[in-house]
């Protein structure tokens, strides 16, 4: 796959600012995104378990979840009975993910095996020059550099997740790394023009 790395760019002058401004989002938060479809095959669930204990030892962290899905309202109760209230924001569907991801620290994908194939969003979060954690699902282990562009754990381990978490939210100089690899990555491999040329010539061989 590529990604528009035009549409999807780290935030420059004061996008980053409006961005947050319009979802409701503390400047100095770390925020945790996620941008999926919200139902059991993705995990969102052991996301926010994995999360919690990390929000209520770092003040400023949030979490903030983009789509929309039949596990919302179950979603919604788990938050409250994980004492994160005004810690999680549900900010629904939206068609300006390139422009909500500018306001975010970290991607997470929380998915489980056999739900995920060559999922996107890791690629726009990279291009938007935002670090990753994601469990080890799909091909994403082909997009990402573990360690250097991003932290990859075990499906269906919240104690990995949760230390992951940790790691990004505990370490803003990390984070600034890892995007910085992550953009160089998409730049160098991911790009839409680079795919769109690698399929013609597949096709004129």
């Amino acid at each position: 796959n590529g990604v528009d790395a035009v549409a999807h760019h780290p935030a420059v002058g004061d996008e980053r600012a409006r961005a947050r401004a319009g979802l409701g989002l503390s400047p100095d938060a770390v925020v945790l995104a996620t941008v999926a479809s919200l139902k059991g095959a993705k995990r969102i669930d052991l996301f926010l378990r994995a999360a919690a204990p990390v929000l209520q030892r770092h003040e400023p962290a949030h979490v903030l979840l983009v789509g929309d899905g039949p596990d919302r309202g179950t979603l919604e109760t788990l938050a409250r009975e994980l004492g994160l209230e005004g810690r999680v924001t549900f900010a629904g569907v939206r068609d300006d993910v390139a422009n909500v991801l500018r306001a975010c620290d970290v991607l997470v994908l929380s998915s489980r095996v056999g739900t995920e194939t060559f999922p996107n969003v890791v690629l726009e979060a990279m291009a938007t020059g935002l670090p990753v954690i994601t469990t080890d699902v799909g091909s994403v282990r082909e997009m990402v550099e573990d360690g250097r562009s991003a932290l990859v754990v075990p499906v269906e381990d919240e104690a990995a997740l949760r230390e992951a978490i940790e790691r990004l939210v505990g370490d803003a100089g990390l984070r600034s790394a890892f995007g910085a690899r992550g953009r160089a990555i998409v730049d160098a491999r991911f790009r839409v023009e680079t795919m769109c040329a690698a399929r013609e010539s597949l096709f004129e061989e």
